[in-house]
């Protein structure tokens, strides 16, 4: 649960009962190795995250957390911005030592009476019928709502999404309760499955909308509300329209960050595109900064560098 899990809430309900049901390799927000069989006991594996490369920032009412992720020959590079429409998830360099499949959990809640649904590239909205499973990949952005939620997911990542019935008990994850009582109950997901990173590195970017009716998830693109800059295992930057007229960088190396200017930033020069200009910060130390551009350089508005233990 310390990986990295993120939870949605609007009516409160949404997990209530959940954990008899849930897969405990799919929790949202988790980057794991994907595989078969009972996820290990940490009491018994001491296999705890170990980096220290963690922390958060809040600035003009937006909030962001990021974190080194390596673990169980898992390394990933995961960061959440949270303003007052959406939560976007970014993640980058992500490699692991397994031939198994590397997957990131967005979503895996109570399922409610409402279908889970999909936007098709018409605009329509498509039922994903109980108990099925849809795959989908390609594309700039997969969009789906369940329940007053949306999800927008970006990347050529491979998107499951569906609802399933389940059995389970509180015994099978918490030993506290003695008797094994089989309950059932139905689940919604949606995960990212990025294949084997042991030879390549992998990478997401998607966005949750709570409260959120299914025009705006309909209108909601990606890619301008959240301009992914730079997304790589020294440093993360993106421009958020919504959250200031600045940038967010994550420096995890503590090096100066060269990133692709954002399209509302830039200027033409010599020809060139401002989405093709590049441009540099210098970062002081490992940690987050939010950094504005007065035309010439880069000024730090505010910042958290990591507390370093080692």
């Amino acid at each position: 649960l310390g990986d990295g899990g993120t939870y949605y809430y609007v009516s409160g309900q949404e997990y209530y009962k959940v954990f008899p049901f849930w897969d405990w390799r799919k929790v949202p927000g988790v980057t794991v190795i994907d595989g078969e069989g009972i996820v290990p006991d940490l009491r018994e594996t001491k296999s705890n995250n170990k980096s220290d490369l963690v922390g958060g920032l809040e600035y003009n009412g937006n909030g962001l957390t990021a974190m080194e992720l390596n673990r169980d020959g898992l390394r990933a590079y995961k960061v959440w911005i949270a303003t007052d429409k959406f939560v976007a998830s970014i993640g980058g360099g992500i490699k692991a030592d397994s031939d198994n499949c590397v997957t990131t959990s967005v979503e895996q809640r109570q399922k409610n009476s409402v279908l889970l649904e999909q936007l098709d590239v018409n605009g329509r909205w498509n039922p994903i019928y109980d108990n099925a499973k849809h795959f989908n990949v390609g594309g700039d952005q997969q969009t789906y709502w369940h329940d007053g939620t949306g999800y927008v997911i970006g990347g050529n990542n491979f998107v499951y999404a569906g609802t399933e019935r389940r059995e389970g008990s509180w015994n099978d994850n918490m030993g506290g309760y003695r008797e094994p009582e089989l309950l059932k109950g139905e689940v919604m997901y949606i995960y990212m499955n990025h294949g084997p990173l042991n030879k390549v590195s992998g990478s997401y970017q998607y966005a949750v909308l709570p409260n959120a009716s299914k025009a705006t998830v309909a209108n909601f693109n990606l890619k301008k509300e959240v301009e992914v800059l730079s997304n790589t295992s020294d440093a993360q930057v993106f421009y958020v329209p919504s959250a200031g007229k600045g940038c967010w960088v994550v420096s995890y190396s503590g090096k100066s960050v060269t990133f692709r200017m954002p399209t509302a930033l830039g200027k033409p020069s010599q020809g060139a595109r401002p989405q093709m200009q590049r441009t540099t910060f210098e970062v002081t130390a490992p940690g987050i900064y939010y950094i504005e551009y007065d035309g010439k350089d880069w000024t730090v508005v505010a910042k958290k560098i990591f507390e370093l233990t080692k």
